[in-house]
Parts: structure tokens; C-alpha cells; sequence
């Protein structure tokens, strides 16, 4: 699981990877040093005392015959040794920063749902379940100072990790071995769109787009799609070249808008207020007053934050159409 992340994202910090496993931040460190050391992952210093995880060769072979993907030619092994693109990496984490915060947030809208779904069970099996859990938690953190209330908890969360999709559980409970995983009302569908996304330009050559991530969010039985573009302030606005640049990427997405006849969201992240409100802007000028201008949306990064993903629900997204602060399921 942890590996399938690192190999997704390319990147991975060590923070990020805690908030997406079960254990302690000293438990998780061990490992990934144990990763390291066993050639499944690489590490790349970013600071004094800073690194970030990078899939190697060998942890790229066991994500792809674990999970039934193309392995193709590529040495990561080589590239890791290589990599000195600043500007690359950190639009690479900018992207992990996205996925994790969706990946925490859409983890605690389903954990009502499956505490739900426990306290439907019949009362010796949600007996059994807690009784083996507290065991195993006392048993692990029997030096630690819990109260019962805490202890009473983490047992808790080790039941429900067994049953909201992506969660690792910190402990295997033998008494659920055969629970399936809820299937929560609001979740990513399993097969994202297809990319890149072509389209047709003004003077009729065929082009495409390719964007940074892409996702379909699924809510009850409805789906939309959305695509993902990450700004790092790397053009500037100020210069023609940098505003036609951005211009060009927000048009062609608009002319895929129109083309396709499929509803879609496309998602940017901006790094300042003022870059945000730049490219609201050119997205205004784009649409013009053409229905879809609800097609573009816009974020400041640091409020998708993965240690607090119960905001990426809230009111932090602006369409070039509305100054009004919109929740991403509406």
C-alpha cells in the first residue's frame, strides 16, 4: 500500500505517508527505513533534516505485479541519481499534496458510514471484534499512559479501518477477516478518465491536453470528472509570453469543454491570492459570459492541506464566474 503511494505520486514526503498509514510517526519512519535499506524506495534530502521518498526499481516491480500494472523501461533508479530539476519536484509534490488531502477527506466521510455500518452488526460479532482489538491495542502500547477512553478509542479506529476503503489497519483482526469494506456514498471511482484530452483548436489542427492528475469523484451513484492543474507561479502573468501561456492552457481546455459534450471541473491550485484572482481573470476572458463558466475552479494550495482534509469539503473553491466561496460537491 505504502509503495503503491510512493510509486503513484513519484514523491512522497515522510509527513504525508504518516497521515496515510496506521501506527505511530516512529513506527512509520522505521519503516521506510527499512525500505530504504532494502532498495524498494529512495530517499532525497530537501533540507537540512528534510526527505522525501522515491520509488526505486525494486519497489516499482513489486507495486506493478502486486497491483497488475505496466512496469515499462524505466530506470528509477537512475532518475532518482539524476534528479536535480528543482521546479519539477516541487510541482511533483504539489500534485501529492492534492491526492493525499482527497485520499484523507474522502477517508472521514466514509468513517460515519462504516461506524454505521458496525453498529448493525449483531452484538456478538461487534463484541468479538472489540475484544480482540482492545487486546491487541493494550498488548502494543502497554507502556504507553492511555486512559480506557483512549485505549477504548484506538480499538475503535482499528475496527472501522478494516472497513473504509484505502485504510491500512494498524492490527490484522482475525475476527474480521471475511468483513468487506463499506462502499461509501461519496468515493473515487475506480477507473479515472483517459488522458490526454484531445481537442481540435481554432485553426483546426488536432492538439491535446495533459493534465497534471485526474479523477472521477463519485457521490451516490452520480460521477463527474475532474482534472487536476497545479500552479506554481513558474510564468509569470506579468510578461506576454507568461499570460499567453496560461491564456493558451485555460482555452484549451474550453474548447475540450465544448468539443466532448462531457461535464467536467477543471481543478487548479494557486500558490497566492493574487495569482489566484490573475487567472480568474483569464478564465472570465476565456468563457466571456458563455454558460460554463462554472467549468473552471480555483483554490489557494495551503488550504488543501492534508492535517486538516475535513476543509477540502468546505467552502474554499471560487469559479471564474462567482466571487461566492463554493464546496467542491455541489
Amino acid at each position: 500500500m505504502a509503495w503503491r503511494w510512493i510509486y503513484d505520486c513519484r514523491f512522497l514526503p515522510t509527513d504525508h505517508l504518516h497521515l496515510l498509514l496506521s501506527g505511530s510517526a516512529q513506527q512509520i519512519t522505521r519503516r521506510a527505513q527499512r525500505w530504504f535499506h532494502g532498495g524498494y524506495v529512495d530517499r532525497i534530502r530537501t533540507g537540512y533534516a528534510e526527505w522525501i521518498l522515491a520509488i526505486a526499481n525494486k519497489g516499482a516491480d513489486e507495486v506493478c505485479v502486486r497491483y497488475d500494472r505496466d512496469r515499462g523501461r524505466i530506470n528509477f533508479d537512475k532518475k532518482n541519481q539524476e534528479l536535480k530539476d528543482a521546479f519539477f519536484r516541487a510541482h511533483t509534490l504539489s500534485i501529492a499534496r492534492f491526492r493525499v488531502t482527497l485520499e484523507l477527506a474522502l477517508r472521514m466521510k466514509a468513517s460515519p458510514e462504516a461506524a454505521a455500518c458496525l453498529a448493525q452488526w449483531p452484538g456478538h460479532q461487534q463484541h468479538a471484534a472489540m475484544a480482540e482489538s482492545l487486546a491487541m491495542v493494550r498488548r502494543q502500547h502497554h507502556a504507553a499512559r492511555w486512559s480506557s477512553a483512549d485505549v477504548e478509542a484506538k480499538a475503535q479506529h482499528v475496527i472501522l479501518a478494516h472497513l473504509v476503503p484505502g485504510m491500512v489497519p494498524q492490527f490484522r483482526l482475525e475476527s474480521l477477516r471475511d468483513a468487506a469494506p463499506i462502499v461509501p456514498t461519496i468515493r473515487l471511482n475506480d477507473r479515472r478518465p483517459d488522458g490526454p484530452l484531445r481537442y481540435t483548436d481554432e485553426e483546426g489542427a488536432r492538439a491535446q491536453i495533459q493534465p497534471d492528475w485526474s479523477l472521477t469523484l463519485m457521490r451516490c451513484d452520480d460521477a463527474f470528472d475532474c482534472y487536476v492543474e497545479v500552479d506554481r507561479s513558474t510564468s509569470s502573468l506579468e510578461s506576454a509570453s507568461g499570460k499567453r501561456d496560461m491564456l493558451l492552457k485555460l482555452r484549451a481546455y474550453w474548447l475540450f469543454w465544448q468539443q466532448s459534450g462531457c461535464p467536467f471541473r477543471m481543478l487548479m491550485t494557486c500558490r497566492s491570492r493574487e495569482r489566484l484572482e490573475h487567472l480568474r481573470a483569464l478564465a472570465r476572458d476565456v468563457v466571456g459570459k458563455q454558460a460554463g463558466a462554472g467549468l473552471f475552479w480555483f483554490a489557494l494550495e495551503r488550504d488543501v492541506d492534508p492535517h486538516q482534509p475535513e476543509t477540502f469539503w468546505g467552502p474554499l473553491w471560487q469559479t471564474a464566474k462567482h466571487n461566492a466561496y463554493r464546496h467542491l460537491l455541489e
